[in-house]
């Protein structure tokens, strides 16, 4: 890289780097990647294992929930900085309508991102795994008491 390339590349992203939507859309991108892990090892074991007899699925439920949880927080906050900007265009001249129009784009494409992970997690297809682990689990307990 020439100095002429890094001495452009400083003064953007110390601009970027005071906006507080890049502070936070790289929070969430970051806790997107995480969610992304986290439901795979979700998805691996609620379909590999009895759910209802695992310690560490219902650790990795929880976790999972609660950072889909605050994920989905910070999009509607993000979602809120961009409406300030709609309403008063002239208090962010900075921003123009091409950053704008990116901005909406990110929020969307996280909420769909976070829509599909809360799917997984709690959606039908998982709720009845979970649910048939639950009674597979009951009927088992029953069968070693001798209970009908």
């Amino acid at each position: 890289m020439s100095g002429e390339e890094t001495a452009l590349s400083v003064p953007l992203m110390s601009a970027a780097s005071h906006d507080p939507f890049y502070v936070v859309k790289d929070e969430l991108v970051n806790k997107l990647e995480s969610i992304s892990s986290r439901l795979e090892r979700y998805e691996n074991l609620l379909w590999k294992i009895n759910t209802a007899a695992s310690v560490e699925f219902k650790e990795v439920k929880k976790g999972l929930s609660r950072e889909v949880k605050a994920a989905e927080a910070q999009i509607k906050d993000l979602a809120l900085t961009v409406e300030y900007v709609e309403k008063d265009r002239n208090a962010f001249a900075h921003i123009d309508d091409r950053e704008l129009d990116e901005r909406k784009k990110f929020i969307a494409t996280t909420k769909n991102k976070l829509s599909g992970a809360r799917d997984v997690l709690t959606g039908p297809k998982a709720r009845a795994k979970i649910e048939a682990d639950e009674k597979q689990q009951l009927a088992a307990t029953r069968g070693n008491y001798g209970a009908k």
